[in-house]
């Protein structure tokens, strides 16, 4: 929208046409990671979601606890659905989403630690899932994408 350049091995969709009025590009779901409590790297709180208009469902790493939610009867995501075999059809399509986007990303889906051992060094993120980092004019570009 602003005529900036980013590279071209980078994770994201672009959204900017979102913002037109007349816009009907919005993405099927949205994708969210929680690699786990890094301010001290203690593995156990990591997990893995998906949201769409309408449902949300999430997975924690430690015990394989799934959650889904109606967003739209249920906003405050009380009342756990994952067990009500009227939503299985929606449970399905759900996981198979988280498991496709996971498989996108290149994401492992390990424990905390294992982040802070493999993508770090001196407290500063060296890569990611896509591929190691580099320094250029203060950012963190992807320099190569792993298959």
């Amino acid at each position: 929208m602003l005529g900036v350049g980013y590279p071209e091995r980078i994770d994201g969709i672009d959204l900017s046409d979102a913002t037109r009025v007349d816009c009907s590009c919005e993405p099927d779901f949205a994708f969210l990671q929680n690699l786990g409590h890094r301010s001290e790297w203690k593995d156990g709180f990591e997990w893995r979601a998906i949201r769409d208009q309408q449902f949300t469902y999430a997975r924690c790493l430690a015990d394989s606890e799934e959650f889904l939610f109606d967003n739209r009867n249920d906003p405050r995501q009380v009342t756990n659905l994952v067990t009500d075999s009227a939503f299985a059809d929606d449970l399905t399509r759900l996981r198979q989403w988280t498991a496709e986007k996971m498989l996108a990303n290149h994401d492992q889906f390990k424990p905390c630690t294992w982040y802070r051992n493999e993508w770090t060094e001196n407290q500063m993120i060296l890569r990611g899932a896509l591929g190691e980092f580099h320094r250029e004019m203060g950012d963190d570009v992807p320099v190569d994408v792993q298959p």
